[in-house]
């Protein structure tokens, strides 16, 4: 996962891309953690392919960080991979998410799944 910090003014736009997991969950939380003088954090979160347990905290960890510091917290344009890893443990009842982003799925044609299926039946 790569993530871009950008600061306007009182506000900090966090761009997220790849996976969110272990391996740089823990220097993510860092950096947001400095992120003391602003009024509001946006994370947008289109390009997140996979979410682990250790991503989900440091979102939990970034949401409890901001409600304490008196910080807007607002997650957009979020992949429809984490939506439903959100979804299903019910996180997204919890945070600001202003956006999902569907994946485009790539149609197969009728003609494909029919001459597959007719491979598959004539190697046996």
């Amino acid at each position: 996962m790569a993530f871009d910090i950008k600061r306007r003014n009182l506000e900090a736009k966090i761009s997220l891309s790849g996976d969110i997991d272990l391996q740089i969950s823990a220097n993510f939380k860092t950096e947001v953690l400095k992120l003391k003088d602003v009024k509001t954090i946006i994370i947008n979160a289109a390009l997140v392919s996979y979410i682990d347990s250790s991503g989900i905290a440091v979102l939990l960890l970034i949401k409890q960080f901001c409600e304490t510091s008196g910080i807007s917290l607002i997650i957009e344009d979020v992949s429809e991979p984490v939506f439903r890893v959100l979804e299903i443990s019910k996180l997204d009842q919890i945070f600001e998410i202003q956006n999902v982003k569907k994946t485009r799925r790539t149609p197969k044609s009728a003609t494909s799944n029919k001459d597959m299926i007719n491979k598959l039946l004539s190697e046996k």
